[in-house]
Parts: C-alpha cells; structure tokens; sequence
C-alpha cells in the first residue's frame, strides 16, 4: 500500500512538473530581438501599449508589434520600436514620433539637462516598415544591431 501511495505521489508530482512547463509565456521573437541588443534591459520598465494611442495618438489598427521601455524617467533613456502594418502607416506613426520626440526635449529642455542632451541627439529611424526612437549613451549601437537584425 506504502509503494502504491509513493508511485501515485510522484506521478502527481510529474504532471505538476508538466503541466508547469506547458503554461510558460511563449517567447516572442519581435521582444526578443529588441532586447537582445540593450546592454541595460534588466533596468528599463515596459510601459503598457495602451499608451501608444493615449500619449502618442498611434492606435493599435496602425501596427503589427511594438515594445516600448523606459528608464526611470528623469534619465532620458527610452526605446520604443514598433511594426507598421504597411508603409502609409509606417509614414502616420514617424510624425507622431517625431512629434513625440520634439515634446519630449521640450519637457526636459531647462530641468533635466542630461536628459535633454540625449534627447536632442534622438531621431526617429525608419526602415521599411520597422520604426525606432531610442534615447541613450548607446542609441546608434542599439539602432545600427537591431537593423542589422531585421
């Protein structure tokens, strides 16, 4: 009776184990490729997509992915980069991250001086249908890797 208790324990104990495994977020490919080439992404937070219509006017119908993280928000540090759904899209959703960009620089521009010399190095990058805005120390690097990537 002993064994039969032990052998049904464990058995338990594996379709737990199993079950566990199967609930795993999948890996996202698009994120992954993003975060690959950030030397800080344990340090930056991921701010939600709803943002992306509330702050910036770009509505979830305009893009396929997108992931956007931000440092602590006084340092400048900011990487948003998203998929258009096609090239007129792709056009809408430059504007409104450069005129994202140009507010931003304002915001900083006479109270966070270091913020402000990052931001005013930015400028949003497009190819094809992939746009980026990153802000910080190793912008240029993250944005030459991530078109290398894409």
């Amino acid at each position: 009776m002993m064994r039969k208790c032990f052998f049904l324990v464990i058995a338990a104990a594996l379709l737990c184990c199993s079950l566990a495994g199967a609930t795993a977020e999948p890996v996202d490919p698009f994120r992954e490729m993003i975060l690959s080439v950030l030397e800080d992404r344990e340090e930056l937070e991921e701010m939600m997509l709803d943002d992306l219509s509330d702050l910036l006017g770009i509505e979830p119908a305009q893009y396929i992915e997108a992931l956007w993280l931000m440092g602590d928000g006084l340092d400048g540090r900011e990487v948003l980069v998203i998929r258009a759904v096609d090239e007129e899209n792709a056009e809408e959703i430059r504007e409104q991250l450069e005129v994202y960009l140009e507010l931003r620089r304002k915001e900083t521009q006479n109270y966070l001086p270091e913020a402000y010399q990052l931001l005013k190095t930015a400028e949003v990058t497009q190819k094809e249908d992939l746009l980026m805005l990153i802000v910080g120390k190793n912008a240029q690097k993250e944005i030459k890797a991530l078109l290398e990537e894409k």
